[in-house]
């Protein structure tokens, strides 16, 4: 009797403990607008472009976090959980057609926003929408190579 109740006792234990696992680290829903000029970046009904815009953090390997836009110029970061993403600071990337999408040479930005050249560093803070202004970033971004616009294929 003594062996059964410890063969259960010791069930439930590993059970216990092996269920759920480690939590993860904590992640936050965001949100936010970007905006040139103070205006938010949006494609309207007539444009037949694209918006690409993700977050990087400096992890090697790290994945791209998508912003996903709301026709008002809002966007969601949902992260690979689609829970959020962890606060810290992150590279900030973004190309925008207004048309034509994906011809690079169409691309609002000439490139200097893309992932190679954006100098951009935003911080993501639980429960602060983040504001992003792209002329704040555009003027410090990093040249285009000579002979190429920089922007990947």
């Amino acid at each position: 009797m003594l062996r059964f109740r410890l063969a259960v006792l010791l069930a439930g234990l590993s059970l216990a403990i092996g269920c759920g696992g480690p939590a993860g680290p904590k992640v936050y829903p965001i949100k936010g607008t970007l905006t040139k000029g103070g205006q938010p970046l949006v494609l309207t009904d007539k444009m037949t472009g694209k918006i690409r815009a993700y977050l990087r953090n400096d992890t090697p390997g790290s994945d791209l976090l998508d912003l996903e836009f709301d026709p008002d110029g809002t966007f969601t970061v949902p992260g690979p959980t689609r829970k959020g993403i962890q606060p810290g600071k992150y590279k900030l990337a973004v190309e925008f057609w207004e048309s034509d999408y994906p011809d690079m040479s169409k691309e609002k930005f000439k490139g200097a926003m893309n992932e190679s050249r954006s100098t951009a560093i935003v911080e993501v803070v639980p429960d602060r929408d983040l504001k992003i202004e792209l002329d704040d970033h555009l003027k410090n971004s990093l040249p285009a190579p000579k002979g190429n616009s920089g922007m990947r294929k």
